[in-house]
């Protein structure tokens, strides 16, 4: 909450910032990971007058998929826990990123992590990443 939001992860300079994060939560994903996944969602905010055309694409659907950026302590491997480059089940070069073994599903599970920003992105690292929900928001007329 709080953290800016930008374009395409253009985040170097707060003062370029296309809005703002106004709320956050988590939720468990059902029929996943035996009940330990969980998916990060975020109410995201983009100024309709700094930024006219990514509001417009956003409103339209034409613009709909959106990345968070983060720090990360580390990566553990979903299937023994240890550090990712620690196992033969993930390699630190990228192969084997995704995969499943024995009906369970292998990853690079991200530990401490801080977001510090989201991004609208042309393409989005994960599928999950795409939504075509969006609430326009207009101001209240003045009284």
């Amino acid at each position: 909450r709080g953290k800016p939001t930008h374009h395409e992860h253009d985040n170097e300079d707060i003062t370029k910032a296309f809005g703002v994060i106004p709320d956050s939560y988590m939720r468990k994903l059902h029929g996943f990971g035996r009940g330990a996944v969980w998916k990060v969602l975020l109410l995201l905010s983009f100024d309709r007058q700094k930024h006219p055309d990514v509001v417009r694409g956003i409103l339209s659907g034409e613009r709909n998929s959106y990345s968070m950026g983060a720090w990360v302590g580390a990566y553990r491997c979903s299937a023994c826990n240890s550090e990712v480059g620690e196992c033969e089940h993930i390699k630190k070069d990228g192969q084997h990123f995704m995969y499943e073994l024995d009906n369970q599903l292998v990853f690079k599970n991200c530990v401490d992590i801080e977001g510090f920003e989201c991004s609208q992105v042309s393409t989005p690292a994960y599928i999950s990443a795409i939504s075509d929900v969006k609430h326009e928001l207009r101001q209240r007329p003045v009284t």
